[in-house]
């Protein structure tokens, strides 16, 4: 929204999601952006019966509060998006229409996230009781040298088969007797 306007409003369902999306924009540092939420009387379900309303609501949002743009606040909005926007002269955001494009610039771009810091592959920790789905992440990683850098090729992301190699690899995890700590 901000690549298309000073100020945006959103337009939701129901009066429910007005505090919601609120505290979400200002965690994003977003609020002094927003020029009003506003919602329809009715329910997510119902939502393509909104039109008239959406539009009513969209037009106070951009003469009343000052907005630039508006920002569909429910999934349920997506097939109105053209009909609104023939009504109003402001850009009208729908956000999964918006995220699916960002994630496909994203593929066409070759990219993902960092292999570094937040997103980093775990280094493998010897757990006493560790939860199934966090062992086979852990054992793949300690099989291929946890402290070797590793390509995303070389990281084996197939899902863990419980075969008798794997139950080997599952106790040795569990009682490794070569330093005698299996916490």
């Amino acid at each position: 929204a901000s690549f298309l306007g000073d100020r945006f409003g959103i337009v939701t369902t129901s009066k429910s999601w007005e505090p919601l999306l609120r505290k979400g924009i200002e965690r994003l540092g977003f609020a002094n952006r927003c020029a009003a939420i506003r919602s329809c009387d009715g329910r997510v379900e119902h939502a393509m019966k909104m039109e008239e309303e959406l539009i009513l609501l969209s037009e106070r949002i951009i003469e009343k509060d000052g907005a630039d743009l508006i920002i569909l606040g429910c999934a349920g909005f997506a097939g109105l998006v053209n009909r609104v926007s023939a009504h109003l002269d402001v850009p009208i955001i729908e956000p999964v229409c918006a995220a699916y494009h960002v994630c496909q610039g994203l593929v066409n771009q070759n990219l993902s996230t960092s292999k570094r810091s937040l997103y980093a592959i775990p280094k493998f920790k010897n757990i006493k009781g560790m939860d199934h789905s966090f062992e086979t992440a852990y054992i793949r990683r300690e099989e291929k040298n946890c402290d070797a850098k590793l390509t995303d090729e070389e990281i084996d992301t197939r899902p863990f088969e419980a075969d008798t190699v794997g139950n080997q690899n599952i106790n040795r995890l569990y009682h490794d007797e070569s330093d005698g700590d299996n916490t």
